[in-house]
């Protein structure tokens, strides 16, 4: 007679939520009585640099100009890393970052560069043998036309 009936049983997914509600149960427990500052390490790293000296790498392999440039990363790093002109969750470019010679983070010389002014990249650029502030056309170095502008007069009626 006992032979022929099944017990019930649970289903998997109900063991497998089970699971993880205890799981989570012994996270939380862990976190208030240890402490978060000691359980979040293990979650979320508190130094991103690894990641970030990646990201760079590649925008600067790939000339990617906004990736490297411009975009803003946040950084995160330990309290004692002891990081010159750098703080925890700064958001800086790879570029500017590129210039802490601790984060290992490698330069890439000319992706970022503005062009310089007319009046102080060293060529003649309208043609009239005159260099940037030889120039009469030049008023100062951030001067950006070195051709003279004529201004055509209307007739007077």
């Amino acid at each position: 007679m006992l032979m022929n009936k099944r017990g019930q049983g649970l289903s998997i997914q109900a063991i497998i939520l089970i699971i993880l509600a205890v799981l989570v149960l012994v996270v939380v427990i862990i976190g208030f009585t240890v402490g978060w500052s000691k359980v979040l390490p293990f979650i979320k790293p508190a130094n991103n640099i690894n990641e970030l000296k990646d990201k760079c790498n590649i925008a600067c392999s790939t000339d990617s100009k906004y990736d490297y440039c411009t975009l803003n990363r946040e950084v995160r790093i330990e309290d004692d890393a002891g990081i010159s002109g750098l703080n925890d969750e700064d958001e800086k470019s790879c570029s500017q970052l590129s210039g802490i010679g601790e984060l290992g983070i490698q330069k890439c010389p000319g992706l970022c560069d503005v062009p310089k002014p007319q009046c102080s990249d060293g060529a003649d650029n309208d043609g009239d043998e005159l260099i940037d502030l030889d120039d009469l056309d030049c008023d100062d170095a951030n001067d950006d036309n070195e051709s003279t502008e004529e201004l055509e007069e209307e007739p007077a009626e």
